[in-house]
């Protein structure tokens, strides 16, 4: 059908090209794998964009490729390097090998990710390091990919997981869409403790997020997967003097909620969005993110040197955030930078981007906030004065949540409060660890 539909390429003429093995394709089998190659593409979805396809890959030990009589056999290895040719291939009008088709054909995996798989060769899949990957770690890598059905999106990523036996999750086209995400967001925080999954919950995405999603579940339709600056490392209750439990993350019946073990650190006492005022910087929102992350960066390195330096070694303190910094947060729950404000913060953003990894697409918002105990903080999304601050064993990052009745809190998303990170940090929390219940 394929080739009664390309006018230039006789069928009798490619059958016989295909049934006679010749050490250099022939122009006519050029023809067909260049037709072929448009025709993968052409299908809906292509077959190399499926993301059940990622399945196939990542557990098959070897990949052969067979167009009629030519077949070539590749270890994983090969075939990563394989399809990283594939980005610098130029096609010209008579491929010179058989590999070279190859390299063609292959070149569509390349634009999906697929060339990001386990690139080593093991005998066991279930053993690889792709195995070992959480959920959330997995999607990120098949993002490209479609399917049809949303939940497939979780679902085509069960079979390269080393799951335990009372972690098992099937298939299951009976549940709800909302009810197969936020299991994928608990097992990637139960198993691997990947908190990363918590930076685009549903709180957090765009407007297109599914309806019905917990807040803190990441949405695996609409998620955006992007890196994050730490503001919390692993002896921070060492400084607080204060053993944090582990977080011990438990999913409710329904899946409607999370619970997790922590400590409510303080309140947020001031929080506006950011508003430009006059003479905008025409930079994109994620520019000015990582400007003002390395901002208040270098203002909380600045009250370290000096504590520890000598009169003569003192810097200069930066000039934002501003002093009277509290003044600047509206009735409207906004915050006002003027043009020059960001002539001091725009210079940093080219010194610290490696704070950040630059996303597919980025927040509408950016949150400034000022905790209770004078800490400035940045956020994706919105928070809004008297928001709890909860710290978690193993999450790097301060959860903002808010609270709707006891004990039971809505997840606002993930902050970055650099003064945490501080040696000299000190802070009384508001209270003695506790669970929390996320819905």
């Amino acid at each position: 059908c394929l080739l009664r539909s390309h006018g230039q390429i006789k069928p009798g003429a490619v059958t016989k090209s295909l049934r006679t093995p010749e050490q250099h394709p022939s122009r006519t089998f050029c023809a067909f794998v260049s037709m072929l190659d448009a025709a993968l593409q052409q299908m809906s979805p292509p077959w190399h964009t499926r993301a059940w396809v990622y399945q196939e890959h990542h557990l098959a030990r070897n990949i052969i490729w067979c167009i009629g009589p030519y077949q070539q056999k590749y270890t994983k290895h090969d075939f990563a390097r394989l399809t990283q040719l594939a980005y610098q291939y130029r096609p010209t009008r008579e491929s010179e090998s058989f590999q070279d088709a190859v390299v063609k054909l292959s070149a569509p995996f390349t634009q999906y990710g697929i060339s990001t798989f386990e690139r080593l060769s093991e005998d066991s899949p279930q053993k690889s390091q792709g195995a070992q990957r959480s959920l959330h770690a997995h999607a990120a890598i098949a993002q490209g990919m479609r399917c049809r059905d949303a939940i497939d999106k979780v679902y085509s990523l069960l079979g390269v997981m080393d799951f335990r036996p009372w972690h098992q999750m099937r298939t299951d086209y009976t549940k709800s869409i909302s009810w197969v995400f936020a299991k994928a967001t608990w097992l990637s925080l139960e198993m691997r403790h990947e908190y990363d999954v918590l930076l685009n919950a549903r709180s957090v995405a765009s407007a297109a997020a599914l309806a019905g999603l917990p807040s803190w579940a990441f949405d695996y339709q609409h998620g955006i997967f992007y890196g994050f600056p730490m503001s919390i490392d692993s002896i921070f209750d060492i400084r607080l003097g204060i053993r944090l439990p582990k977080a011990n993350p438990q999913i409710g019946d329904d899946h409607s909620k999370l619970y997790l073990t922590g400590l409510p650190l303080e309140f947020v006492k001031y929080a506006g969005q950011v508003v430009a005022g006059s003479g905008p910087p025409s930079i994109s929102t994620h520019d000015r993110f990582v400007a003002m992350t390395g901002t208040l960066a270098a203002s909380d390195d600045w009250q370290l040197r000096n504590c520890v330096s000598r009169e003569h070694e003192r810097t200069t303190r930066p000039a934002w955030p501003p002093a009277d910094g509290s003044s600047r947060f509206t009735s409207e729950h906004e915050f006002l930078i003027d043009a020059n404000d960001w002539k001091d913060i725009l210079p940093i953003r080219k010194t610290h981007a490696e704070l950040l990894s630059t996303p597919v697409a980025w927040a509408s918002c950016i949150t400034v906030l000022l905790t209770a105990g004078g800490c400035w903080g940045l956020m994706i999304g919105r928070c809004a004065p008297g928001d709890v601050i909860f710290v978690v064993k193993d999450c790097p990052y301060p959860l903002i949540i808010r609270k709707r009745r006891q004990d039971v809190y809505e997840f606002r998303g993930c902050a970055y409060i650099p003064a945490y990170s501080n040696p000299r940090f000190r802070m009384a929390s508001m209270k003695e660890s506790c669970e929390v219940a996320l819905v």
